[in-house]
């Protein structure tokens, strides 16, 4: 008990030594203090707007891996570029709703949403499903030329973990409904092509955007 106790009284005075340190002026300007930064400073996330893999991509086709620890470090810089990414996209294009960390060659179970809930859902599971479905033209940022057309589920309840690591539990409907389960489709190497009622429902953009102009002038 002696000895213990007197490791800890020793541990402490060095601690407050190397606070009234670190807050004397002579030290506030020394390497000694900026190296006594880095010891103790936790990395900051680099955040990047990160290259979208197009469809043929292997990757895309991975069954992505379960995040173990959601505090790494990895793990927040892939939200952080997945962030950053969509911003981007959705600055560029006028549109983008979520996407998944496989679309940015990261195979973890990572999605990142911004509609009717904004943020990262980790090792997201969809845990019930509507008996109501409902049928819509789906696009994607790995193959943003083509349309798709499936059937989703009308709602669905996701659970989740945030990134403090928190579980969490998300009811979504409609829109919200449909983005969550094309996500979360890509982590299990599923994209929406593979949805398709059939092959005569897949379409290029502008093929589709021009049969959409000769409608609304016929009508």
């Amino acid at each position: 008990m002696t000895l213990k106790l007197q490791y800890f009284q020793r541990k402490s005075t060095q601690t407050t030594l190397w606070k009234r340190c670190f807050m004397n002026q002579d030290f506030i300007a020394s390497p000694i203090r900026n190296f006594y930064i880095l010891l103790t400073e936790k990395p900051k996330t680099i955040m990047a707007v990160k290259e979208i893999l197009l469809l043929g991509n292997p990757i895309l086709r991975r069954r992505c891996k379960t995040v173990r620890d959601v505090r790494a470090n990895d793990v927040e810089a892939t939200i952080a570029d997945l962030r950053e990414t969509l911003a981007d996209f959705r600055a560029r294009s006028g549109f983008g709703r979520g996407i998944a960390a496989p679309q940015i060659g990261i195979a973890q179970q990572i999605i990142y949403i911004n509609f009717e809930y904004t943020g990262a859902l980790i090792n997201p599971r969809i845990t019930k499903r509507s008996r109501t479905k409902f049928r819509l033209w789906d696009d994607c940022f790995s193959f943003p030329d083509i349309l798709v057309f499936l059937e989703r589920n009308m709602a669905i309840e996701v659970a989740f973990l945030d990134e403090l690591g928190t579980k969490r539990t998300l009811k979504a409907r409609g829109g919200l409904a449909e983005l969550l389960q094309h996500e979360i489709d890509h982590l299990n190497g599923v994209l929406a092509i593979d949805r398709a009622i059939d092959s005569k429902h897949i379409i290029l953009r502008k093929e589709y955007e021009r049969r959409s102009q000769m409608a609304s002038v016929t009508m």
